[in-house]
């Protein structure tokens, strides 16, 4: 009795093991994609970096300013150049309508599985932007992979990873974002207010 429920465990094992490995392959490639680029030239990004400095001073001086609007272009081009070497090469943001989607290359090695190590989830994404405790978070709700839809089974840990961690880790953006009073999108643009300041 003891062999065969030996054998059985061994067989069940061996068959989720096969499932896993074939959902991984599935879903996940042995190596990145080149994501769209914004492509914007250098005077036209110094206009985009003033109005963002402009817009980080007034806040970090405690001052009222108009909120700042991004387009999609201007956006992914202050991530590609702010964020090269992770966030800029992993995620291509798309501002639709008043939804925020984009396309993805994100790295699986973060996620610890000896399964995922090397792997990539390369595919279109429903992004979910908030503040939570004065924290940028942004979270993948959907996933779509080769033209299907990855299974919710595998989505509970994207929903829960912030692709913005890495970005918020500096102290200095921390702070910045620590002071805003919302993020929004409306008609394809990211909207973001400064926190009310008290009347003198």
């Amino acid at each position: 009795m003891f062999l065969v429920i030996l054998l059985v465990v061994g067989i069940t094992v061996f068959f989720t093991v096969r499932w896993v490995h074939k959902q991984v392959e599935t879903y996940t490639a042995t190596s990145p994609v080149a994501l769209p680029r914004s492509n914007m030239d250098d005077a036209d990004y110094a206009n985009v970096e003033e109005r963002i400095t402009q817009f980080t001073k007034a806040l970090n001086q405690g001052q009222p300013t108009a909120p700042l609007v991004l387009n999609e272009q201007e956006l992914n081009a202050f991530i590609e150049r702010t964020h090269p070497n992770d966030l800029g090469k992993e995620v291509y943001v798309v501002l639709d309508g008043n939804q925020v989607k984009g396309e993805v290359s994100f790295p699986l090695d973060n996620f610890k599985m000896s399964w995922l190590k090397g792997r990539y989830l390369n595919g279109n994404v429903t992004l979910d932007v908030s503040l939570q405790n004065r924290l940028l978070v942004v979270t993948a709700q959907q996933i779509e992979v080769n033209g299907v839809q990855v299974p919710d089974s595998y989505m509970q840990g994207f929903r829960t990873k912030n692709l913005a961690e890495k970005a918020t880790e500096d102290p200095k953006n921390a702070a910045t974002i620590a002071k805003f009073d919302s993020i929004q999108v409306q008609d394809g643009k990211l909207i973001i207010k400064a926190e009310a300041q008290p009347a003198p």
